[in-house]
């Protein structure tokens, strides 16, 4: 049974990924007289790939799992075939995905791993139908007397190789239990002439994958490197025969990774800047930079002043990722996307440095382009009108108003929940010093950002209970005699200690043992927080000894008729009241 209209593919399952609907690619009519290689190696004829080694830089891959899948996969066992106890390497290694820039950028790390390795690579992508078959077979013979001769292995690349062998219009109804988009289906009627391609790919794996004993070509001379963006329109029985065809899936850089290439792409433009400081005015001259860029680095150069170009050291390259990780509203950031923004941001910064290169990095990912639907414009909108303004707040403010329009994950949430304690306490702190002997202009300023920003905290501290409480937690310590230490801060005076009513013995009253309104305040902020570990948990009202007049009023304090041991009266707080 076909159900309509849901899409998933043989690998999308395994991924759990979507593809979006194919882009269709021209494809050449014919073949030059000349293999195409790869650049980088020997009889390079022209530049396919637009790849040069030196210009690229494979940092920012450290982290991702399809690296050390493609190690693991294709690169060891291709590299380390001949020595003991290694891994076969496969006939058939396709890199799928969804976005070139990153399929281009891995199959770029693939060629910069094995370029010194004794293996040639050739380019069939461009290579007409008519002529694919002949071309493959005089590759294999070639790869044989190469590998006999000199153990030199070949690889063939071709980019979209659903074009080549890929299913064709009776095979995609009778194979796949799914409905096709319009382009897909163009594509598989063009595929109505494959079937010999996909023949002789079946027996050229078959050959390569048989082990070569005896034969000492087998299995080693030759494979093929493919790349896909619909891998499920790849021939099934190429697709799924064991032994014959393995893959990794490239995925856009998740939150963690997109971090890694913004901090690994600031490296290069702080290196970058670092160089430009170092040439001579005449070499400045014929720099071939954006005039704005050119025309300020210019000036500079000559009044001696480039040392006001630079980078700051304290960039929020995890905030920025935040508003960049990928997801099905927003679309993604590809690496590609993020190194180009990276180098824009410099070149703003230097044309234009009495704003920090952060402030420009924000200002260009929020301008950047990346995947996403009509429908979904108006939240990225949102998202992007806060980073452009980002930079001008604190890590608490940016954090509040991603709050309201992104999911945060839980490093964020947690960083929150310490940011709201902080700033709440901090507020409590300058509206006691503004009651008791007033504010500077600086403190006022600062008093009326934190009202502003505080104001609807309630509704983030709802949410982020379980944060706010592990939080609060952390910082409350066990004394003796139903005694508790709450260190709502690191300094020595920003902690109080809480005792259970009567000793420890009722569990409805939390006595504050301080006269600090600021200490009364903030346990007032964080009893609900408190209340969720189990020796609070019964807690119906605070008591603490009367505060000094001068200090701010505790709108909800109640006189009773007690008095401490020292002649101090007693207030209380009914938490029924909130």
């Amino acid at each position: 049974m076909k159900i309509f209209p849901i899409h998933y593919s043989y690998l999308q399952i395994q991924n759990n990924t979507h593809l979006p609907a194919t882009v269709s690619q021209n494809i050449s009519d014919c073949i030059t007289d000349r293999i195409n290689y790869l650049p980088g190696y020997n009889n390079v004829y022209r530049d396919i790939l637009t790849f040069k080694g030196s210009e690229k830089n494979f940092e920012c891959l450290a982290n991702r799992a399809e690296k050390h899948e493609i190690e693991a996969k294709f690169i060891q066992p291709l590299i380390r075939q001949n020595l003991h106890g290694s891994k076969k390497m496969p006939p058939i290694f396709m890199l799928a995905g969804v976005n070139d820039d990153e399929l281009n950028l891995f199959k770029d790390y693939i060629v910069n791993r094995i370029a010194d390795k004794n293996i040639r690579i050739i380019d069939l992508t461009d290579t007409g139908k008519e002529f694919f078959n002949k071309d493959v077979k005089r590759i294999l013979q070639e790869a044989k007397v190469r590998y006999t001769q000199n153990k030199t292995k070949t690889i063939i690349y071709i980019q979209n190789a659903e074009r080549f062998m890929g299913v064709n219009s009776s095979e995609a109804e009778s194979t796949l239990d799914f409905y096709l988009t319009d382009a897909e289906k163009k594509l598989t009627e063009k595929n109505n002439y494959n079937q010999n391609i996909v023949n002789l790919i079946k027996g050229v794996t078959d050959y390569c994958s048989e082990e070569p004993a005896g034969i000492a070509d087998k299995g080693n001379a030759l494979t093929f490197l493919i790349t896909s963006k619909n891998p499920h329109l790849i021939n099934q029985d190429l697709l799924t025969r064991d032994g014959k065809l393995k893959y990794v899936y490239i995925d856009f850089p998740d939150k963690t990774n997109i971090a890694s290439v913004l901090k690994s792409s600031a490296a290069q433009d702080k290196a970058y800047l670092r160089k430009l400081k170092e040439l001579p005015l005449k070499d400045v001259e014929d720099l071939d930079l954006p005039f704005d860029t050119w025309q300020n680095l210019y000036n500079l150069k000559r009044e001696n002043k480039l040392y006001l170009l630079s980078i700051d050291d304290n960039i929020p390259f995890n905030l920025f990722s935040s508003f960049c990780v990928p997801d099905e509203v927003s679309g993604a950031f590809s690496t590609t996307c993020l190194q180009k923004s990276s180098r824009k941001a410099l070149l703003r910064f230097i044309a234009e440095p009495q704003k920090s290169y952060s402030e420009h990095l924000a200002d260009v990912l929020s301008q950047d382009g990346r995947d996403i639907l009509p429908e979904v414009q108006s939240n990225n909108l949102r998202i992007k009108k806060l980073l452009n303004k980002e930079m001008t707040k604190t890590d608490s403010e940016m954090l509040r108003e991603m709050f309201e329009v992104c999911n945060l994950p839980g490093a964020e949430r947690q960083l929150l929940a310490k940011l709201l304690v902080e700033d709440n306490i901090k507020r409590i702190t300058l509206q006691d010093k503004e009651a008791r002997s007033g504010l500077n202009h600086n403190e006022k300023q600062e008093l009326n950002r934190l009202r502003e920003i505080t104001i609807n905290d309630s509704d983030i501290k709802k949410d982020l209970m379980p944060e706010m409480s592990e939080y609060i937690k952390s910082r409350t310590y066990k004394l003796s005699n139903g005694r508790y230490k709450f260190a709502y801060g690191n300094n020595k005076e920003d902690s109080v200690n809480l005792y259970l009513g009567n000793f420890g013995t009722n569990p409805k009253v939390l006595w504050i043992d301080s006269a600090n309104p600021i200490n009364i305040k903030v346990i007032e902020y964080l009893i609900d927080e408190l209340k969720t570990q189990p020796q609070f948990n019964r807690v119906e009202r605070l008591e603490f000894p009367q505060t000094a007049k001068e200090s701010v009023r505790l709108t909800n304090a109640v006189k009773t008729n007690r008095l401490t041991m020292d002649y101090r009266q007693i207030y209380k707080i009914e938490l029924e009241n909130f």
